[in-house]
């Protein structure tokens, strides 16, 4: 904000004799959920409703904590490759016996804690089908970044065509006579970057092992992660932010042995 002005010539020099951060006004970012989640105190979530609030809160801790000069560059308004690293993090809380059996009750009368066995086999569960969940992304990445190339197809049957040869390069099957791509809502919104999925889950799980897993709810991983990498949103590298995050990790922060 500068002073009320109508002297061009005058205002000029108000601004050059003005300390810079009096010119600055601080706004700070707020952000919102908008989910279709079971209504009511204490309803039960399914699994991957849980996993989903986790991912969208994990952009919203982004949001919110971002500290930016300007607001081009806070939140997540960062490099694309990137964006989703955040919230993917945050899944991995969705999957965490410790956290779980801190706060997760048993649907019912008795509102039992999860019982830690429960959310062991559920950590366990996550890595049954990861090889199958990792190629359909792939083929996700593909078929956004075909679709959106140099020589995008035209029409229903070529596009449909073009997306049935992609399906050669997966294990993946493709149905005959269907158009699943028409029903994927990030071809839209993403726009030949959906690969920042597979790229920023990568980055996320070697963040959570090397810096939460060992103590995810002590506190210190959340705050070091909020300082050093979230508060600059896009105003710093990623790729420097994390090497500091993982620099400044204490010793002994390693994931413990896989179950």
């Amino acid at each position: 904000r500068v002073a009320d002005n109508d002297d061009d010539d005058d205002a000029s020099g108000a601004l050059d004799d003005h300390p810079q951060h009096e010119l600055l006004h601080l706004d700070l970012p707020a952000a919102v959920l908008v989910c279709d989640l079971p209504p009511g105190d204490g309803a039960a979530l399914r699994h991957s409703q849980l996993e989903m609030l986790y991912h969208e809160a994990g952009h919203a801790v982004h949001a919110l904590v971002a500290r930016t000069e300007t607001q081009h560059f806070s939140g997540v308004r960062t490099a694309l490759d990137f964006v989703e690293a955040p919230a993917l993090l945050m899944e991995h809380f969705a999957y965490e016996p410790r956290a779980l059996c801190a706060w997760a009750r048993r649907g019912g009368a008795d509102g039992a804690p999860m019982a830690p066995e429960l959310a062991r086999r559920l950590r366990r569960a996550r890595r049954a089908f990861v090889g199958l969940e990792t190629e359909a992304q792939v083929l996700h990445s593909l078929v956004d970044l075909e679709l959106h190339g140099d020589a995008p197809p035209r029409g229903v049957d070529h596009t449909a065509a073009r997306v049935r040869a992609l399906h050669g390069v997966t294990s993946v099957a493709a149905a005959e006579g269907t158009h699943w791509h028409s029903s994927f809502r990030h071809l839209a919104s993403y726009g030949g970057a959906y690969y920042s999925y597979l790229w920023a889950r990568s980055i996320a799980r070697r963040v959570w092992r090397g810096c939460f897993a060992a103590d995810p709810l002590g506190g210190a991983a959340g705050r070091r992660w909020c300082d050093v990498v979230l508060r600059h949103g896009g105003a710093r590298e990623p790729r420097e932010l994390l090497r500091e995050m993982r620099a400044t990790a204490p010793k002994g922060a390693a994931a413990p042995a896989a179950e």
